[in-house]
């Protein structure tokens, strides 16, 4: 089961909440391993002026089992953030920070988080008519 809400307050405020639950002894152990059995999302995100855009998210992963009897990932809580300001109609510069506690967790076993992430971009958009931009995750 996956469900996702998304709503815009207004032209200012927006967010969405998903939610997906898979049930692991209904389905076939091999494919679904290491895969949560509940995964929630939050996004919220707000523009303050014209041509900014902030985006907050909350990833929210259960703990998973692994092909190894008795050794589980551990559950993990993960949050990041972006700033995108727009220079110009076909300008843009961004900002992302990921990871931002630095939480250690594994996707799937074997395979630790890069931890913290931080990456500054542009975007040239050279066709883009004024509003026609939209914000990347």
């Amino acid at each position: 089961i996956e469900t996702r809400i998304a709503w815009n307050w207004s032209e200012r405020f927006r967010g969405s909440i998903g939610y997906a639950w898979i049930d692991p002894d209904r389905s076939t152990a091999e494919l679904m391993e290491e895969t949560p059995p509940h995964k929630v999302d939050v996004n919220l995100g707000v523009s303050p002026v014209a041509g900014m855009t902030i985006d907050y998210w909350i990833d929210r992963l259960d703990e998973r089992s692994t092909r190894i009897d008795g050794f589980v990932l551990t559950a993990c809580t993960v949050h990041g953030i972006s700033v995108s300001q727009a220079v110009g109609d076909q300008l843009s510069i961004r900002l992302q920070v990921s990871n931002i506690a630095d939480t250690r967790y594994e996707d799937e076993l074997g395979y630790p988080s890069p931890g913290r992430r931080v990456v500054v971009g542009l975007a040239w958009s050279p066709w883009a008519a004024a509003g026609e931009r939209s914000g990347i995750r």
